[in-house]
This record gives structure tokens, C-alpha cells and sequence, in this order.
């Protein structure tokens, strides 16, 4: 009988050791991970902007010497920037630029090397054809990037003769990426000496409760 219930009191002993061994797995695992978390949450919110680009809205090109018959075509001219060319009722081909402060179509001397480019996407196309209305033809052009992709440029003729660009930003996760590889296995340690510290804590807690 005695032989028995010493059996039944082993068998509780380690039936309640084995929940015991799975909290302190899991204390140990979760300050592991929680630096882990946070490191990533920070990668996001620091770069939200790379991630998540802002798409601005469709522009009005400024208006050609003549009235614009058809899209001739469409260039990339370097980084994140394209170039259309178009042909005019003056029976001239103008060329313009998306850089930053061009306000003026000129005659198609460059010697860009134009192509049909692509025909723009659905998005493209409906938010094109909600700020210019309907549309006569499209282009579109994936421009160079630098450390980020380029926009994806696309060109309308509406059919009012009205001339459109929409560039639509990808987004960018070189420096995203570049930041994890830094942070995480630094958070990993992190976590790791953390959670053996406390191990140790609760180790030296226990003897000295069973010295007691």
C-alpha cells in the first residue's frame, strides 16, 4: 500500500513538473520575441513612407504649341524621370519631360530613344479617367530607379485633347530590409541575454527557497 502511494505521489511529481517546464519555455520564448516584435513595429512605423508611398493624384501637362492628335512615344530619360512625345495638327513632334520645373513642350530634337511603351494599367487608367474623363489613348513607362524602384509613368490623350501624366510609387523595401538584417539579430540577442538572465533569477530564487 505504501509502496503504492509513493508511486502515485512520483508519477504527480512529474505530471506537475512537466506544466512548470512549459511556463518557463514559454516566459523564456515571449522575452525572446517581444525585442524581436518591437524591432520589426519600429522597421514599419520608421519607414511607413517607403512602404506605403503616398500616390499623388494625376497632372495636367501644360498645353503643346498645337493641339495633340496621338501619343508617339514614351522614354525613360533617367532616374525617376520619363519623357512623352507626341504628334501635333501642326504636323510637328514635341517631346516633354517629367522632371521637376519643366513648363514647356518643345520640337523633338533630343535623340531619346522612344518606344510604344505599355499601355496603362486598370488603376492607372481609373484614376486618369476620373480627373481628365474619357480617354483617347494611354502609355505607360516603368521609370529608373536609384535605391528605390521608379514610378510607373503613365500618359493620357483625353478626348478633349487635354494631355495627362499619373506616376504611380512602388513601394521601396531596400532600407527596410537593410535595417532588419541589423536589428533583429541584435533584438534576438537581446532577448536571448535577457531571458537567461531572468532563468538565472528564478534558478537562484529557488535554491535559496529550498535552502530555507
Amino acid at each position: 500500500m505504501g509502496e503504492r502511494m509513493n508511486q502515485e505521489e512520483s508519477i504527480s511529481d512529474r505530471d506537475g513538473s512537466q506544466p512548470s517546464a512549459r511556463r518557463r519555455w514559454r516566459c523564456l520564448g515571449a522575452l525572446v520575441l517581444a525585442p524581436l516584435l518591437v524591432a520589426l513595429l519600429g522597421a514599419v512605423v520608421a519607414f511607413r513612407d517607403d512602404l506605403f508611398p503616398d500616390q499623388p493624384a494625376p497632372q495636367r501637362l501644360p498645353d503643346p504649341p498645337a493641339t495633340a492628335e496621338r501619343l508617339t512615344g514614351v522614354a525613360s530619360t533617367g532616374f525617376f524621370a520619363s519623357a512623352l512625345a507626341i504628334g501635333a495638327t501642326d504636323g510637328q513632334t514635341y517631346q516633354y519631360r517629367s522632371y521637376v520645373g519643366w513648363e514647356a513642350w518643345q520640337p523633338d530634337s533630343t535623340g531619346f530613344t522612344w518606344s510604344g511603351g505599355r499601355g496603362c494599367n486598370d488603376r492607372a487608367q481609373r484614376d486618369l479617367a476620373a480627373a481628365a474623363g474619357p480617354l483617347a489613348a494611354g502609355v505607360g513607362v516603368q521609370e529608373v530607379g536609384e535605391w528605390c524602384p521608379g514610378a510607373l509613368a503613365s500618359y493620357a490623350l483625353a478626348a478633349d485633347g487635354s494631355l495627362w501624366l499619373h506616376r504611380q510609387r512602388p513601394p521601396c523595401t531596400v532600407f527596410f530590409t537593410t535595417i532588419l538584417c541589423v536589428l533583429l539579430p541584435v533584438a534576438a540577442l537581446a532577448g536571448a541575454a535577457l531571458g537567461l538572465l531572468v532563468w538565472l533569477g528564478v534558478r537562484l530564487s529557488a535554491k535559496k527557497s529550498g535552502q530555507q
